[in-house]
């Protein structure tokens, strides 16, 4: 865990309890199963019924991903490099087809990589490709924040428009 991700989890437990601490002396009035249930559940819902199942359990896990250190080592650092150098040779010697080729016939597909590469060899400049988002803007496109954040919305605008506030 990073300790930015620390110190944002912490800072919202905190301004949570703190605002309970000020509204009341009745701390308990605030905790309620049935509530959390209801919220939970409810974002869920709106997430299986917006996404596909399968973007929604990808997204569960990258929010469990964010309490879990991430696997950046000296070794995955060098492999990837030597694939970098690699495909600086392949380009060379053979071509822009030879690197797409050899791109779309890895074993571990790399989706961001092949993104940026994608972009290269139909013809982007590589400061293009650096100008460029850092998320694609396909509509095949699905990122987890993009499922949690509108599932949220949804739960909140819809229980809105039902009257509970």
């Amino acid at each position: 865990m990073s300790f930015a991700t620390l110190i944002g989890f912490l800072a919202g437990i905190g301004l949570f309890i703190g605002a309970i601490m000020t509204a009341t002396d009745n701390y308990l009035s605030f905790v309620s199963l049935p509530s959390i249930v209801m919220v939970l559940g409810g974002t869920l819902a709106a997430g299986f019924i917006g996404y596909q199942a399968r973007y929604v359990m990808l997204a569960l896990k990258d929010v469990g991903g964010l309490f879990v250190k991430g696997k950046v080592d000296r070794k995955m650092l060098t492999i990837e490099t030597g694939k970098i150098i690699r495909w600086g040779y392949l380009v060379k010697k053979q071509g822009l087809l030879a690197l797409e080729r050899e791109i779309k016939g890895a074993k571990k597909q790399d989706h961001f990589m092949n993104y940026g590469i994608e972009l290269v060899i139909t013809g982007y400049s590589g400061e293009e490709v650096r100008a460029m988002p850092t998320t694609p803007s396909t509509p095949q496109h699905i990122d987890s924040y993009s499922i949690i954040s509108i599932s949220g919305h949804r739960l909140t605008s819809s229980s809105g428009k039902w009257g509970f506030k």
